[in-house]
């Protein structure tokens, strides 16, 4: 490992061993999802359903949209950061927000 990370990846302190590995090449998801790319049909299809229902759930959603719960909650970040949609309240009793350029 030391071959390949160096002896600067390692820290010895206090009976301890920390070992920090530095991954090269990787991209950011906001590299693989652009804040400017257009909306996918599944994306789309989430958004069609909070429009149809603002007090609906994440699993709601899913049932609405026709895509798995985990994809549900991947989509709303997107959304979130895309300005498309924002959550009012909390997650219990809130409602998402639709703002009328979408």
């Amino acid at each position: 490992m030391t071959s390949a990370y160096g002896k600067e990846a390692f820290d010895l302190t206090n009976g301890t061993v920390t070992v920090t590995l530095r991954f090269r090449g990787l991209r950011s998801a906001a590299s693989r999802h652009p804040a400017d790319a257009p909306l996918t049909e599944r994306e789309m299809s989430v958004l069609d359903a909070i429009r149809t229902n603002p007090y609906a759930k994440l699993n709601e959603i899913a049932y609405m949209s026709g895509v798995s719960r985990s994809y549900v909650g991947k989509v709303v970040i997107r959304l979130k950061e895309k300005g498309l949609i924002e959550r009012v309240g909390n997650q219990r009793t809130g409602y998402w927000k639709v703002p009328e350029k979408t």
